[in-house]
């Protein structure tokens, strides 16, 4: 899951899912791409793949999802 602040404090998060199938979310880093848009590295234990997760609005509401690499458990 996402949390998307309005605010400094986050009292009111919107928790947004970026990836829900299976035991998704090991290992994840964050960043922002250059138009502040959240993007999303983070290993898929179910499938043993690393991903990447690239919001298309700052509330990632419809995440565009890359597989990175498959290859020997990359996750490892």
């Amino acid at each position: 899951k996402l949390a998307v602040c309005d605010d400094p404090y986050c009292t009111n998060a919107n928790l947004q899912v970026v990836d829900s199938a299976g035991n998704v979310g090991v290992n994840n880093d964050l960043t922002l791409d250059n138009n502040g848009r959240p993007v999303i590295s983070y290993y898929d234990a179910t499938n043993q793949q690393l991903k990447l997760a690239q919001c298309n609005n700052l509330n990632c509401t419809a995440p565009n999802l890359t597989v990175v690499d498959n290859i020997d458990n990359p996750g490892i």
